[in-house]
């Protein structure tokens, strides 16, 4: 720590009794030498804020700030230098003439690119705003400091908590230790989804009860059919044979051990969810089965009608140490296919596994409570434990806004949220697109308000805050418009993962809304997506069977001008189909796929059968580096990402 005192020769100073020149021990966080050094200078000394090319921001409560440096390009331009402060004598160090007063300079330069502690008293700056610069586009923030503070803001917890993120996983290209998946790790950054915030069964479950009976084996092979046929795959260079319920691990590949297996389900996946199980080996993993798999233009995988048939979803249990799989609960219901599986994680009770919630195809929202069972059982809902719909419009997708709050999008156009404890009448209902609303996606922040962002058939992509919906609604982008559009949130980057509609993979912060960042590009259409909320790293899936993993956060904690050389993505796998032979094949080989900033749209015909439907990651802290997918074929595909890395 080095302070200024008048014409002197800076000395050395004591922070804490502690000279902050000693040797530190390696294993102790640089975030948490940094912190302490801040609190306990603000404590003792007032200070004034030097010459500083860091990022400034106020704290909630106070006006003390902390400038973090960021280098002006580059890959290191998230790292905290060493803190200087100015003392207070040095305010008076003021040289007075007849043209009023000057600052000396002496020792100006040596103040340059550090951080600065400043006093409650003194006032917060920003960068940006002294350089009276018009931003219009994101290549007007060419500074990587610019860049963050632009789409960030200046709030300290905020950026401390992003400077852990980027401490952590920027080194993590592809792989990240699932030591930092741990409460206890130092990099842990908490992010509670909205319908954790507190418990609420004893409102919204407890009051509503549902109707459930048992049913046998038989007596469900009557009302839903899976294929009876068995499927050949080829695994690297092994060829298995799999029949329905049955699963085979990944076997030594040549470019080093994987640790996984393939299952198949013998139905159509329409969606998957992994349940948020904590500090335990067993995992589970609800699937959504449809047993309309043959013809992809079935009428009955209609979207834009309501559809009543018979459909299941089934329960299973993963033992993270021995890989062992079970189905260990199948629930048939009439509602039709279902998609947007989310279990409501403020919905737990020690009796039953939790509630699990997902959109119907007969047009509403239902929510049900899945029990513990020890051994496979077969279970027919004749009733909901909550359902939520409109007369006369379908709800297309929903997402949790608060515990007992949900907004959903209509087939209308229209947005609407509902309490989960009160009357069916939504709380508010307006009209946000002119087509079918595709996806729904809640971006959560402990800074801001909640933000709901949108994406219908025409292509737009909205943002807005649902308490304010007329002053507040943004446009973020407009895609060209297909009916398969995912959009996902990676909530320690505070950002928006989407896919435009055909090969590319973006990114947006909604609070700069204009800064969209492409992430990856493919050679086809990218129909799913997967985030989680314990790590910045997004998996794609394509319509010609290819799985993608990316570090978003390289991608936006980095400078514009190299941000197309630090990020790139990988190939992890990719599934082919021979017509002639009649099998599928897994490849496992890797691939890197360089950034491009130039957009060339290819789409190519594939068999539907190797589509990726829907990817996956696990979030709990011990299962957080599993991930699952699924292709059209009904074959679904566990992976523990990394282990030899």
């Amino acid at each position: 720590m080095v302070v200024k005192r008048g014409r002197g020769r800076p000395r050395k100073v004591d922070v804490s009794g502690t000279d902050v020149h000693a040797n530190i021990d390696p294993e102790e966080s640089n975030l948490s030498i940094i912190a302490t050094a801040v609190n306990e200078m603000a404590r003792k000394r007032p200070t004034r804020r030097a010459a500083s090319n860091g990022i400034s921001h106020k704290s909630d409560d106070d006006d003390d700030y902390i400038s973090i440096d960021v280098a002006e390009e580059g890959d290191n331009d998230f790292v905290p230098n060493e803190l200087i402060a100015i003392d207070e004598e040095d305010e008076k160090n003021e040289v007075m003439d007849d043209s009023g007063p000057k600052r000396k300079t002496r020792g100006k330069q040596s103040c340059r690119n550090k951080s600065t502690i400043a006093s409650s008293n003194s006032s917060t700056s920003s960068r940006l705003e002294k350089k009276r610069r018009k931003i219009r586009y994101l290549k007007d923030l060419s500074a990587a400091r610019d860049k963050i503070e632009r789409i960030y803001g200046i709030n300290k917890q905020k950026l401390l908590s992003l400077a852990k993120v980027k401490e952590a996983f920027e080194t993590c290209v592809f792989y990240f230790p699932p030591e930092l998946l741990r409460k206890d790790s130092l990099y842990y950054v908490e992010c509670t989804p909205p319908c954790a915030k507190k418990n609420v069964y004893d409102l919204v479950v407890v009051p509503n009860s549902s109707k459930v009976r048992e049913i046998e084996e038989a007596e469900l092979n009557e009302i839903f059919e899976r294929r009876n046929k068995e499927v050949t795959i080829i695994i690297g260079e092994v060829e298995v044979t799999l029949g329905s319920g049955h699963k085979t691990e990944f076997p030594v590949f040549p470019n080093g051990d994987r640790r996984g297996f393939v299952y198949n389900t013998s139905c159509l996946i329409t969606d998957m969810e992994w349940f948020n199980k904590e500090e335990e080996d067993d995992e589970y993993l609800a699937v959504s089965l449809s047993q309309y798999f043959d013809r992809p233009l079935n009428e009955k995988l209609q979207m834009f009608e309501t559809e009543t048939h018979v459909s299941c979803i089934d329960i299973f249990k993963l033992n993270t140490l021995t890989l062992e799989f079970s189905r260990i609960q199948t629930i048939a219901h009439t509602f039709g296919d279902t998609w947007n599986l989310k279990w409501h994680e403020g919905c737990q009770d020690i009796n039953s596994l939790g509630t699990l919630a997902f959109t119907c195809q007969d047009g509403s929202v239902k929510l049900l409570e899945v029990n513990i069972t020890e051994e496979y059982t077969i279970r027919f809902v004749e009733k909901p434990t909550i359902s939520i719909s409109l007369p006369k419009v379908s709800i297309t997708c929903y997402d949790f806004l608060s515990p007992t709050t949900i907004v959903c999008g209509f087939k209308n156009g229209f947005v609407g949220a509902f309490d989960l404890t009160d009357s069916p009448i939504p709380s508010f209902y307006r009209k946000i697109h002119d087509s079918y609303v595709i996806s729904i996606c809640v971006a959560y922040s402990e800074f801001e308000n909640s933000l709901v962002g949108t994406v219908s058939v025409d292509g737009f992509f909205y943002a807005f805050d649902p308490k304010d919906i007329f002053t507040s609604k943004t446009t973020i982008a407009r895609f060209r418009g297909t009916n398969i559009t995912p959009l996902s949130y990676i909530p320690q980057l505070y950002s928006f993962v989407n896919s435009d509609g055909l090969n590319s993979l973006k990114s947006v912060v909604p609070r700069a809304s204009f800064g969209i960042h492409p992430i990856c590009q493919q050679d086809t259409t990218i129909t799913s997506i997967g985030t989680s909320r314990k790590h910045p790293l997004s998996l794609a899936g394509t319509a010609d069977g290819n799985v993608v993993v990316s570090n978003v956060a390289r991608r936006l904690l980095t400078g514009v001008k190299n941000g197309s050389s630090v990020h790139s993505s990988l190939r992890l796998w990719k599934w082919e189909y021979s017509d002639t032979e009649n099998k599928y094949r897994l490849d496992n080989s890797y691939e890197k796929y360089v950034l491009a900033l130039s957009e060339v749209s290819g789409i190519r015909i594939d068999p539907h059968g190797v589509n990726i439907s829907c990817i996956k990651w696990n979030e709990s802290s011990t299962g957080g580096n599993f991930y699952a997918f699924a292709n059209n074929a009904g074959l679904l595909t566990v992976e523990q990402l990394g282990i030899n890395s």
